[in-house]
């Protein structure tokens, strides 16, 4: 079973890649914009010598974006120390979050380093996350994250427009505790904490027209790759988030990785998308 439905997601992505590569937009004797990029006096030959029919036609062939602006919502499975919320003994003794799934939303610009083919962009990219659960008590998180990075588009003229990228993120991390062990209630509130993570992501646009699109793709996150910390600074029911080892041991102390996986899909929108005009 789980060949076939690795054959399956295999054909779809295939199909879709072939799709995009046949995608491009363009308009054959149907341009009303002055022609800015004349090719005077061409004409092709197949094997045979034969002219062919394009001579005193005209093309219009879509430029890529110089910029994209992508918004949208994601779904989150967590991973790691953040896939389990079994019991709050387990979140006490520092062994995972007590959370496993969340939602969020993102907003993305995108900047074409190459204006000329589109595929190399800079990204800003900024999220919000939140996460929650209910079945050992209530734990909740939530993450602002912001960071560049780096994603290519394999086909940015063409209205299928397969991507994939990563980005180094740093993240503001905070969130509460209310559990019962035992018969002692519990509740402490994280402060913001902040981390050092990464994200890497794939997925593809639909450019439903020359300055709007639909996109959808999965990500993975890991917000706190980098500057892992547990520290004795409780003050009160307040505690910073406790994510390393320490000696001595401490209570939700212990090394963690808030990792996830998302599901995303959202609206981009394209600027500085042209018709460039060849006339033959």
């Amino acid at each position: 079973m789980k060949q076939q439905f690795f054959l399956f997601i295999s054909l779809l992505l295939c199909a879709v890649y072939f799709t995009a590569c046949t995608s491009e937009s363009y308009n054959v004797d149907s341009v009303k914009a002055e022609d800015t990029s004349a090719a005077n006096n061409k004409t092709t030959t197949n094997s045979l010598g034969a002219v062919s029919s394009i001579k005193g036609k005209t093309f219009a062939v879509k430029t890529p974006p110089f910029f994209v602006l992508s918004v949208g919502a994601n779904y989150n499975i967590g991973i790691s120390e953040t896939s389990e919320n079994f019991s709050p003994d387990q979140f006490e003794g520092g062994l995972n979050f007590g959370v496993k799934n969340g939602f969020g939303v993102s907003a993305t610009g995108k900047f074409a380093l190459d204006k000329k083919t589109g595929n190399l962009r800079l990204i800003l990219h900024g999220a919000y996350n939140h996460f929650s659960s209910n079945t050992s008590g209530t734990f909740k998180y939530n993450i602002l994250s912001f960071g560049p990075g780096l994603e290519n588009s394999f086909t940015p003229r063409f209205s299928v427009k397969p991507f994939i990228g990563g980005a180094l993120l740093g993240s503001m991390i905070s969130g509460s505790a209310d559990y019962t062990i035992n018969g002692t209630e519990t509740n402490i509130t994280i402060k913001n904490s902040f981390r050092l993570g990464f994200m890497f992501y794939a997925g593809l646009e639909y450019a439903l027209s020359d300055h709007v699109g639909v996109n959808i793709g999965a990500k993975i996150t890991n917000a706190n790759t980098w500057l892992k910390s547990t520290k004795d600074d409780q003050n009160g029911n307040e505690i910073g988030l406790r994510d390393a080892f320490s000696s001595p041991q401490l209570t939700y102390g212990g090394w963690k990785n808030f990792a996830y996986t998302s599901f995303f899909g959202g609206i981009s929108f394209y600027f500085g998308v042209k018709n460039k005009l060849y006339k033959f």
